[in-house]
């Protein structure tokens, strides 16, 4: 039991050396308490937690003072003075955590223009990019508000559900993990906060993939009154496959080095960070953009160009290059696990072939009581499997267990292509 479960003094974490005796925790859950309100729980990993202190929200970079100091027991909440580290401590007050933040002592807040300490973020869940999404209403105005205020509560507390507004559309779209994700979201905001929401239909969660380089030497001018505005970028954007997230890099050339040397830091970030937003929507559409890798050449941001300008300026002829760029949409694979039993096996594996689907393997798995089981394993485009738990419970006489988690995406034929197309925006090119 010591070996597994050693004593908080006499276990070393490599991330907490910088922190010494200060506080170092995690805010690893947020729950909205009927009664106490926002309670965060954290796991404390060096130094001490004192109830009514103050902290210092490292993701946030802000500082917030605890309430009340908690430990729990079920669903009782006892106060306390102070906890350890090694101890999970209950808060209550903080209004700007959320789960997976890292809170340290003030003292290690860091001093202005500096890095500090953000290098030493703990570890937060990880959570992938949503794969369905749906677009939901609150049933009348009058209940805009508490819409409004049951969607933050619940982003809150679930990293996994992410909640956009579309810019052209003005609607609220919810994105979750997959559609029983989405239907508990639904059902808590119908029992637990009292809006009956209307919800759209249910979207796959697409991608768009640059299938060949393409550079761009282009300038951005605006005129607002008697300033003018510009920026001018020659960059190149180049596949590779496997990358996932697309990322922008500054050229390492010589000529580039000494050019890039003369521009500011935070103008240099505000440029990278433009090109980054302009890579979030593609232009097939309007999905983020994977596996590509953009190299900037030079940047000449002309005097006198506001920051607003120069993001609007980067983001703009990012939309150019890839304009320019053969993309194609890319659809999310799902790994499939499905255990049933030997009689109806068959008929499992030639509807998942119906759905486009490829089996790796199958394997016997028999039962104590005699009873014959199969395991198969494979993938399946995620379009097809809009419903498919229900449909296998049928199909299977619920003989037949359905597991799946996202393996990778993978680009669509230009006939599956045209079908998303459709499906998404109603209308065929």
């Amino acid at each position: 039991v010591i070996h597994y479960l050693p004593a908080p003094t006499d276990k070393h974490y490599p991330f907490t050396s910088q922190f010494k005796d200060n506080l170092c925790a995690l805010v690893f859950k947020i729950i909205h308490h009927p009664q106490r309100g926002v309670l965060s729980f954290v796991r404390v990993y060096s130094g001490r937690l004192s109830s009514k202190s103050s902290i210092y929200n490292v993701n946030k970079q802000q500082t917030e003072k605890i309430g009340k100091l908690m430990v729990a027991f079920a669903d009782d909440f006892r106060d306390i003075d102070e906890i350890g580290a090694g101890n999970i401590a209950v808060l209550s007050g903080l209004k700007l955590a959320t789960t997976g933040d890292t809170i340290v002592d003030t003292s290690m807040k860091p001093k202005k223009d500096s890095d500090g300490i953000e290098t030493s973020l703990l570890i937060a869940p990880i959570v992938p990019d949503p794969v369905f999404f749906c677009s939901i209403e609150p049933p009348s105005l009058a209940a805009q508000k508490q819409f409004d205020y049951a969607l933050e509560c619940l982003s809150r507390e679930d990293p996994s559900l992410r909640i956009t507004q579309e810019a052209d559309t003005g609607q609220t779209v919810l994105g979750g993990m997959g559609e029983l994700h989405l239907e508990i979201t639904l059902d808590r905001l119908k029992t637990q906060y009292k809006v009956d929401t209307d919800m759209g239909k249910l979207q796959v969660a697409y991608r768009e993939i640059a299938t060949s380089v393409c550079s761009i030497d282009e300038k951005f001018e605006r005129k607002l009154g008697d300033k003018t505005h510009t920026i001018h970028l020659n960059m190149t954007l180049a596949v590779q496959e496997g990358l996932g997230s697309s990322v922008v890099e500054w050229s390492k050339d010589k000529e580039s080095v000494e050019q890039f040397a003369t521009i500011k830091p935070q103008l240099k970030r505000a440029v990278e960070q433009a090109i980054n937003s302009g890579l979030q929507s593609g232009p097939v559409l309007g999905y983020p953009v994977l596996d590509s890798r953009i190299t900037i050449h030079s940047v000449q941001i002309g005097r006198g160009c506001s920051m607003p300008m120069l993001t609007a300026g980067a983001m703009n002829i990012t939309k150019i290059l890839l304009k320019q760029t053969d993309i194609r949409l890319a659809e999310p694979v799902m790994a499939v696990e499905i255990i049933a039993e030997e009689d109806v096996i068959t008929a499992v594996l030639q509807d998942l072939t119906r759905r486009r689907g490829e089996v790796d393997y199958t394997q016997d798995r028999s039962t104590d009581e005699g009873v014959g089981l199969a395991v198969l394993r494979g993938t399946v485009p995620l379009a097809e499997l809009r419903g498919y738990s229900s449909e296998l419970r049928t199909l299977s006489s619920g003989k037949a267990n359905l597991s799946m988690e996202l393996s990778h995406y993978k680009l669509m034929t230009e006939e599956d292509q045209e079908i998303a197309i459709e499906d998404v925006t109603g209308f065929s090119r």
